[in-house]
């Protein structure tokens, strides 16, 4: 784990130093998209697991985004958040993307922490294959 931690994004989870500073959205602001996004996660008979949240820069998608997650975890339904920073000065690197999600992961499922860490202990070469090689083999797999 502690490998794991060296090699997850600093400041990219929700309860990070970075993220804790942000704002959530106001009381009565951004209701209808918040509203609309959480219709979306609560509708069992959705039709893509993905939803996509964007915008121009300052429009407030972190904020909104931040907002769901925090509600999420507050519901016990957020696993991992992975959030982009400007106040991170490190070289971007697709592949800590992942190993962020996985070290939060790990941190809040104890089922999952015992299937990944002897998959770690095992290879630590996945730790530097590409993207969607970690992606299956540490999110999809265990």
């Amino acid at each position: 784990m502690k490998l794991l931690s060296r090699k997850a994004i600093p400041g990219s989870s929700l309860g990070s130093s970075i993220r804790f500073s942000q704002p959530l959205c106001s009381k009565g602001t951004r209701e209808t998209t918040r509203s609309r996004i959480w219709r979306w996660l609560i509708d069992m008979n959705r039709t893509s697991n993905l939803l996509w949240l964007c915008g121009p820069a300052g429009a407030g998608t972190t904020t909104v985004a931040q907002d769901i997650a925090k509600r999420c975890k507050n519901q016990g339904w957020l696993g991992a958040a992975f959030f982009f920073s400007r106040s991170n000065h490190e070289e971007p690197d697709p592949t800590r993307i992942i190993l962020s999600i996985v070290h939060q992961l790990a941190i809040t499922y104890s089922a999952y922490k015992e299937r990944v860490t002897p998959l770690l202990d095992q290879d630590l070469s996945i730790l530097e294959e590409a993207i969607d090689d970690q992606f299956d083999r540490l999110i999809v797999e265990p």
